[in-house]
């Protein structure tokens, strides 16, 4: 007793103490002296273990990121003028969820790894990074969080996790004081089960599927990602992505519930606020001249004024963020931002690359659609109902079936297979322009059953067949999709004999049917036997039906051009050869909006078998020739008396990482030998049959 006793301290001491304390103010310095500590390693050690409980610095996130954050090539980072605002809504804490609708090039994935090191450093937590795909995040991880760990603020941390004893970090685990960041591919279900954070944040949100599991069993993507948040005392999510179309982009739905703010720059002459927009032609928005091939590009003022590009760094720092929709902020806390390439300071965003862009990409619809997705940052409206039967039954065009129309480049097939009356086989030619024209060529029906051998005999002495074009010249089918949705195992086998040129394909209708690509790699594929069910017996290509129907709708409803004029890009042209009945078929579905469903009327073995042979041409490679392929293409196929070239393409531009892959085109052989028989050998790179090629 009396031991223990004589080491306490007196009340007296103790108080005297307590009080010398209290009037010091907050550092870490006087509390581990070496001296006292008998130790100055255990006292730097606990200065850093300190340093992690101190308040972090009152400072909003654009000025932080100024100080710590990093360019790719090592030197500081200096926000763009839109970008601040962006970076310290993601810091206010009345701000639940952060929305951006954006086009490429705009620096939202630096905007994300600034936020996430801010939090480590700041205010740690449970965070989790969604990706459209695991592969995708493990890009994330390697080509910006890997470089970010190496900022000097985070070499800093990096230390102070041997302190804390954190096991070392993987590559889409990385661990840290407080808390870790995993990243994750929204297309495992895994993504979904066991994580729960503090933060979510999605990039290319448009990118993931709508559904999550096997026929959407899961539930909707979006939602689950959210409910991550649910065990969190201050949940956020941040959401970022170009949009797509109209009717299924999920960046786009949640804009509209947002306060829709956009960037309003204020014009050097005038004075007025407003956001950047395209245009048209003599009236507000990019302007350029000459017409055909610009040298000069200006922006046109809400007012008539001229404002040059050279100006845009100070048009935007006199702008700032306008709300047009902000009781959805009061009322749900949800601030909604959307942003164009026009803002952006990237050496390949100048408004004449733009200009050059946009003029590439007309008479060519996947092309333009791009450029409003990807560079304006606007979905893409589906235009116009169901078209109308008898419209285009009266704009037929007086031509046989079986002759090629001059425009038509190369022929590809769609196959379905029909059960009814004893089995069909219904094979629909079309050929395909430079501007994404298309014109029947022919419809040839098989009635025999497809169970049997012979009939499939039959198709393929169809298949070996060439077409006389208006030159003259004979043409061969380039590819041909085969439905296996009936009769798989004899359908699948028949296109064994030609694997190059024959594809079986399976339509998507459900579950991520909406967001699903015109066609995709080949995927295992259930066989329906009588013993039972063969689990992947074969492979298929998937189509996605939604995406080439609205395609198909919308060049529908393009009107006939007048008599001499060119016909617009995109335009079905259809042969009095066909009665009503195949038209009728062509159009035989209406898509219910609210359900995302295509309902069917009646027979559409005409519409699924332009939905096949658009998507076998999607396959061959038509969406990535150049227009030089196209210019050689249409000088051997056009009509001598009226060539049609495409519009100018655009100078070359190098892409950051961030912005979409642009895949260099690499049409494939077209040659007599390649469609009778199967190649010795797979045809390489640069050895085209535009080209010369073997």
């Amino acid at each position: 007793m009396t031991s223990t006793s004589s080491s306490r301290a007196s009340p007296k001491s103790r108080s005297k103490s307590s009080t010398t304390r209290r009037t010091k103010t907050w550092t870490t310095d006087h509390l581990f002296d070496p001296m006292q500590v008998a130790c100055a390693k255990i006292a730097e050690d606990m200065r850093q273990i300190m340093a992690v409980f101190a308040p972090p610095p009152d400072i909003d996130l654009a000025q932080w990121a100024e100080i710590h954050a990093r360019t790719k090539d090592g030197n500081h980072y200096r926000p763009w003028p839109y970008q601040v605002g962006l970076l310290n809504e993601m810091t206010n804490r009345s701000t639940e969820e952060v929305t951006l609708m954006k086009s490429a090039r705009t620096g939202y994935s630096q905007i994300l790894v600034i936020y996430i090191a801010h939090r480590m450093v700041n205010d740690p937590g449970q965070l989790l990074m969604y990706l459209p795909t695991v592969e995708k995040a493990e890009e994330f991880s390697t080509e910006y969080i890997e470089p970010m760990m190496q900022w000097p603020v985070m070499v800093k941390l990096q230390d102070l996790k041997k302190l804390f004893g954190l096991r070392d970090d993987k590559i889409l685990v990385k661990r840290f004081p407080g808390g870790q960041l995993k990243m994750l591919g929204a297309n495992s279900t895994n993504a979904f089960r066991g994580h729960d954070g503090d933060w979510v944040g999605m990039d290319e949100a448009d990118g993931m599927p709508i559904e999550v599991g096997k026929g959407g069993k899961e539930g909707d993507t979006f939602a689950l990602i959210l409910k991550r948040l649910e065990q969190s005392h201050d949940p956020k999510a941040f959401n970022g992505s170009t949009p797509t179309d109209e009717l299924t982009s999920a960046i786009y739905a949640r804009f509209l519930m947002s306060d829709q703010r956009f960037y309003n720059v204020k014009c050097g002459t005038c004075g007025k606020l407003q956001k950047l927009i395209w245009g048209q032609k003599g009236k507000t928005g990019i302007q350029w001249a000459p017409k055909k091939n610009p040298t000069e590009v200006w922006y046109q003022c809400e007012s008539g004024c001229r404002i040059d590009e050279k100006d845009k760094w100070k048009i935007q720092e006199d702008g700032g963020w306008i709300a047009e929709n902000p009781d959805a902020y009061r009322t749900r806390k949800h601030a909604g931002f959307h942003i164009s390439t026009l803002y952006s300071f990237q050496p390949n965003a100048t408004w004449i690359k733009l200009v050059y862009e946009f003029l590439a990409a007309q008479g060519r619809l996947s092309k333009l659609k791009s450029f409003f997705n990807t560079t304006l940052g606007e979905v893409w409206k589906f235009r116009g109902d169901t078209p109308n039967w008898v419209r285009l039954r009266g704009r037929r065009e007086e031509r046989p079936l079986g002759i090629v129309p001059y425009g038509a480049c190369f022929l590809t097939a769609g196959i379905d297979v029909q059960a009814a009356n004893g089995g069909r086989i219904e094979i629909h030619v079309w050929g395909w322009g430079s501007t994404g024209e298309s014109w029947i060529v022919d419809h040839i029906e098989i009635h025999d059953s497809p169970f049997e051998e012979a009939t499939w005999n039959k198709v393929y002495d169809v298949l070996l067949r060439k077409w006389r074009h208006m030159n003259g010249k004979m043409m061969p089918l380039h590819r041909v999709a085969v439905d296996c949705s009936f009769a798989t195992l004899h359908a699948w086998r028949f296109c064994m004999r030609d694997r190059n040129r024959f594809l079986p394909v399976r339509g998507l209708s459900k579950g991520n049917a909406m967001i699903a690509p015109p066609i995709s790699e080949s995927v295992p594929m259930d066989l329906v036997l009588d013993k039972g069910v063969k689990k992947n017996a074969v492979r298929v290509h998937i189509v996605g039906t939604h995406v080439l129907k609205q395609e198909l709708y919308g060049c529908l409803n393009l009107e006939a051009p007048a008599e001499g004029e060119r016909h617009p890009a995109g335009y079905v042209h259809l042969s009095t050869g066909l009665g009503e009945n195949w038209v009728k078929q062509l159009v035989a579905e209406d898509f219910n909006p609210d359900t995302g469903e295509w309902i069917k009327r009646g027979a559409n073995e005409a519409l699924d078998c332009w939905v096949y042979a658009r998507a076998a041409a999607v396959h061959a490679g038509v969406e990535r020739w150049s227009d030089e392929d196209w210019v050689r293409l249409v000088a051997e196929w056009g009509d001598p008396e009226k060539l049609q070239l495409p519009a100018p393409e655009a100078p070359q531009i190098t892409q950051r990482s961030e912005d979409p892959v642009v895949i260099d085109h690499e049409p494939q052989p077209l040659t007599e030998q390649s469609v009778t028989q199967q190649p010795k050998r797979r045809k390489q790179r640069g050895e085209s049959w535009l080209y010369g090629g073997r």
